[in-house]
């Protein structure tokens, strides 16, 4: 009679704590999977093109929306940077172009290999931008890069060897039109250019 009144118990127990582990997750899990999702969608988010210094720019996500702000304020991205160093000689840096003439239609980006022909290492940013002509002067596009950007944003090419960089197009945040455009390079401080044309 005690062992069945035991078992009895120990059986609502049980039931009990089911219930209340149950009720538990029904309500932390549908609050996890709104905040994730509330994160997610923030994260997401695209913010209506607009135009920036008078280019146009398509959407953009608030991912990148750190990046475009510090266009608007006129501080440099520090990825594309490097050490200045005004006694340094360009002439043994060459940046190559794989081709004159790209299109945004048929070609996925800009590819470039930079070759240090100095004696010496040189700082290099990790990555290229892109300018377009316009007139006399060259306004600088806003490229997103959604991969690891190393925390100095700079490294090195030793002496003899080469890097290659890759611009895709679709990574652009400024609008592409077709024109005359340059790859820029930052070698030791000092800017280094691959000017092509771009077609539809």
């Amino acid at each position: 009679m005690k062992q069945r009144l035991w078992l009895t118990v120990c059986k609502g127990v049980y039931i009990l704590i089911v219930f209340l582990v149950c009720a538990a997750l029904l309500y932390i899990v549908p609050n996890i999977t709104e905040k994730l999702v509330t994160a997610h969608r923030e994260r997401t988010k695209y913010i209506p093109a607009k135009e920036w210094s008078g280019l146009e720019t398509r959407e953009y996500s608030m991912q990148d929306h750190l990046l475009v702000s510090m266009y608007e304020t006129g501080n440099p991205d520090p990825v594309f940077e490097t050490p200045a160093d005004p006694d340094f000689d360009l002439t043994q840096i060459h940046l190559q172009k794989d081709q004159e003439q790209y299109s945004l239609r048929a070609d996925p980006g800009i590819s470039v290999v930079m070759t240090n022909g100095s004696a010496e290492d040189v700082a290099v940013g990790e990555r290229i931008n892109l300018e377009r002509r316009n007139g006399s002067s060259w306004d600088r596009m806003i490229i997103t890069y959604h991969y690891m950007v190393p925390a100095s944003g700079t490294g090195t090419l030793p002496a003899g060897e080469s890097r290659e960089y890759t611009v895709r197009f679709e990574d652009s945040i400024t609008v592409l039109t077709p024109g005359t455009y340059r790859a820029v390079a930052y070698v030791n401080g000092k800017a280094v250019y691959a000017e092509f044309e771009l077609t539809e």
